[in-house]
C-alpha cells in the first residue's frame, strides 16, 4: 500500500503542482552555481527543477516538517544532488542568509507570519498559493513586502469544482472551490 507521500507524488503533483513548478523557478530566476532553498518542498517538484537549474556547482535545499513527504522526494530524485532536510519553515534550520533564492510553491498558509520577513532571503518568490478572495490575498502578499503581486484566477480548480458540485458529505461540498492564484517575488 502506498504511503501518503507516494500517493502525494503520484497523483497530486502531476495534476496540480508540476503545473506551476516550472513558472515558479523561472520567477525566481535562478542561475547555474545559485544557492536555493525550497521551503515546505513537499515531494520536491520545485526542488528537482531547482537542482536542474543550479547545476553541480550550486547547492539546493529542499525542507519539509513531514518526514514521509521528504521519504517520497528522496525517492523520487535518487540521483539528485539535492539535501533534504526536516525541519520548520518558521524555524529554518539553517543560517540566515545562506540562499539567493528561497521558494514556497505550497505552505504559505501554514505560516502563522509573512514569509518575506521570516526567510530572511535576499529574494523570495511566492507562487500559486490558493486563496478565496483575491483582494485578502493581494493585501497579504504586499502586506509582506512583496512586488509583482499577481492575483489569478485558478481555471484548472475553477473546472474542478464546477465538475464536481455533485458530490457532497455531511457538511456539504467538500470538494475544491473557485480559488485565485498568487504569484509575487519579494
Amino acid at each position: 500500500m502506498p504511503t501518503p507521500g507516494e500517493l502525494y507524488e503520484r497523483e497530486m503533483v502531476p495534476a496540480i503542482f508540476a503545473r506551476w513548478a516550472s513558472d515558479l523557478v523561472a520567477a525566481a530566476g535562478v542561475e547555474p552555481g545559485a544557492r536555493a532553498l525550497d521551503v515546505a518542498c513537499g515531494t520536491g517538484v520545485v526542488t528537482r527543477l531547482l537542482a536542474e537549474r543550479v547545476g553541480a556547482g550550486g547547492r539546493v535545499v529542499g525542507l519539509d516538517a513531514n518526514p514521509g513527504m521528504l521519504a517520497a522526494a528522496r525517492a523520487a530524485a535518487p540521483a539528485a544532488t539535492i539535501e533534504w532536510l526536516e525541519g520548520s519553515a518558521i524555524k529554518i534550520p539553517l543560517p540566515d542568509a545562506g540562499f539567493e533564492a528561497v521558494l514556497c510553491q505550497q505552505g504559505l498558509q501554514f505560516f502563522p507570519d509573512a514569509l518575506a520577513r521570516r526567510i530572511g532571503a535576499e529574494r523570495a518568490v511566492l507562487p500559486p498559493f490558493s486563496f478565496g478572495d483575491p483582494a485578502a490575498l493581494r493585501a497579504l502578499a504586499t502586506g509582506a513586502g512583496f512586488r509583482d503581486v499577481r492575483v489569478l484566477l485558478d481555471a484548472i480548480v475553477a473546472e474542478v469544482a464546477e465538475q464536481t458540485r455533485a458530490y457532497v458529505d455531511d457538511e456539504g461540498w467538500a470538494t475544491s472551490q473557485v480559488t485565485h492564484v498568487l504569484q509575487a517575488v519579494a
